[in-house]
């Protein structure tokens, strides 16, 4: 936790949704934003946002939120978060906030539920 009492997030996946979730989550997040990877080695850097865990079983005290973009992959580190006790806070963007960049092609308002 940083001293104003607002814990850091980590973003799990730094792939492209990752760094879409990472943009915005950094502009918005009052704390540091973090990702978390297994693909990448630790301490690398990616849009200026530092890999800090290889293992979601490292991530006790952060926020967390999985923003791998396999939907299937998705849901199976979100299912192990849960099972590990993780908090999962959700990260909302409306209409009349920041975007990293416009929505295109593809995007919807439309929610489905992975699990």
């Amino acid at each position: 936790m940083f001293a104003d009492g607002h814990p850091h997030l980590c973003l799990f996946g730094a792939g492209g949704h990752g760094q879409v979730v990472g943009a915005i989550a950094a502009y918005i997040w009052p704390s540091s934003v973090i990702f978390g990877d297994d693909q990448l080695p630790f301490g690398s850097m990616v849009d200026g946002i530092p890999v800090r865990f290889t293992d979601l079983c490292d991530v006790w005290d952060y926020h967390f939120i999985v923003t791998v973009g396999d939907i299937t992959a998705r849901c199976n580190l979100q299912t192990q978060a849960d099972e590990l006790g993780l908090t999962c806070p959700n990260l909302i963007a409306n209409p009349d906030g920041y975007f990293f960049a416009a929505p295109g092609a593809g995007s919807n308002r439309q929610h489905r539920r992975c699990c």
